[in-house]
């Protein structure tokens, strides 16, 4: 039964260090849309221009971030709210889908 239990607990380490997917959901684009582009862009390197120029001017919108550690997905969250964005930091687990982490609001 002690096997089990660790044998979970791993899993679940291991599954939040190398496999979760961070969101960040724009509510609002605010005055600066360029930065946010450019923010969302440099954290996901498989997004494009074009799709990060999409999910900034179509706000509301939740755009992948990649898998980034913790720190970095909050830092990008507050470099768009600082730049004038509404915007909010989401976590996918496979158990729950996409779960807010914080309200990260103006």
């Amino acid at each position: 039964m002690i096997g089990l239990i660790l044998l979970g607990a791993i899993a679940y380490g291991v599954y939040f260090l190398f496999f979760k997917q961070f969101y960040i959901l724009i509510k609002d684009r605010g005055p600066a849309p360029l930065s946010i582009v450019k923010l969302i862009k440099d954290a996901n390197p498989r997004m494009g221009l074009a799709e990060a120029k999409e999910a900034v001017d179509n706000a509301p919108y939740i755009a992948p971030l990649g898998k980034l550690s913790y720190s970095k997905a909050k830092a990008v969250v507050a470099e768009a709210n600082k730049s004038g964005a509404a915007t909010e930091l989401y976590i996918h687990f496979l158990w729950k889908g996409k779960l807010p982490l914080g309200r990260q609001t103006k």
